[in-house]
């Protein structure tokens, strides 16, 4: 589909903004801003507005865009219905309607997670009968579906939520109420959590002098330089991934698996890890065939993926 296309992902942490072209394959312009959520919904607005400005200025002629949300959402009606912990204070927000107003485009919404897994369908070719799983990793766990070439959303719009699933009935309380949930064992702040504990276990390190918080950068810096406690955060946590992934594989049983989000820093060790614990829990012929790998467009995946919804979900005649 020709024209110019525009994604925004609002996270709860950064603002991410690109433009794309026709199939999405080209990105023309990229933009980034601190969240800044402590500020509230109206201040984080005009930062929406703000980036989507500058991204459309920069790309010229956009036709339409797309906004995900780290957060439920109804596709349909274009509202957010659980902003969740992540992004506090947004339900119910007309996040379509206010997009349309104050940008003057035609606008669709979708979850964040559910863009990034449609934006590397894209990517992909769109291959009729695609089954895939992705999981965003990042301050929580978020995924998306394609079964049989279609982007799965669940009777309720809820459908990929695999960090909610538990590994570990008796585990640790996540902040959605569950308990032993895979974002409490292999996301990045269970990543940042275990780090810290073994700082506070005494153990020989670089993390966490002077008695500053650990960051996914910060344990990644370290690994790199082979420091043992940043190594061992990270074999827990890829570990965790992987049995998770196993439980996927033997459900949806696919033909890839994409990793994505801010966890992709930690690089090839971390998904050879992932993936070989992934194929030693799961049955033979379903690992056997499934593909584990990282996203092609790594922080970009979840604006890419909204821009490239715009391009499939806006109706020619509304352009």
């Amino acid at each position: 589909m020709s024209g110019v296309w525009m994604g925004l992902d609002i996270g709860g942490t950064k603002l991410l903004g690109v433009a794309v072209r026709d199939d999405g394959h080209e990105i023309l312009a990229v933009r980034r801003m601190p969240t800044r959520r402590e500020e509230g919904l109206e201040s984080v607005w005009r930062r929406v507005i703000a980036l989507g400005q500058d991204v459309a200025s920069e790309a010229g002629d956009v036709a339409a865009m797309g906004i995900c949300f780290a957060g439920i959402v109804d596709h349909e009606a274009g509202v957010v219905v659980d902003s969740s912990v992540i992004l506090p204070g947004w339900d119910g927000f007309p996040l379509a309607k206010r997009a349309t107003i104050d940008l003057g485009l035609p606008c669709v919404i979708e979850n964040d997670a559910t863009a990034a897994g449609f934006g590397e369908f894209t990517a992909l070719g769109s291959p009729p009968g695609l089954n895939m799983v992705l999981l965003s990793v990042g301050t929580g766990i978020g995924g998306a579906l394609i079964i049989d070439g279609q982007l799965y959303r669940g009777a309720s719009n809820a459908a990929a939520e695999f960090g909610n699933t538990t590994i570990d009935w008796r585990g640790h309380r996540c902040v959605s109420g569950n308990h032993g949930s895979l974002n409490t064992l292999a996301s990045g702040t269970a990543l940042c959590r275990r780090a810290t504990q073994l700082v506070r276990e005494g153990e020989e390190t670089r993390l966490g002098q002077n008695g500053e918080p650990i960051s996914g950068e910060a344990i990644a810096e370290a690994a790199a330089s082979g420091d043992r406690v940043a190594l061992a955060a990270i074999d827990e946590a890829a570990r965790a991934l992987g049995a998770g992934i196993a439980n996927f594989l033997n459900i949806f049983n696919p033909d890839l698996v994409v990793l994505t989000g801010g966890i992709c820093m930690l690089g090839e060790g971390y998904l050879e890890t992932v993936t070989a614990e992934a194929r030693a829990r799961a049955f033979p012929v379903v690992a056997e065939h499934a593909r584990i790998t990282f996203s092609r467009h790594g922080e970009l995946a979840c604006a890419h993926g909204a821009a490239c919804l715009a391009a499939s979900r806006v109706p020619e005649a509304t352009r």
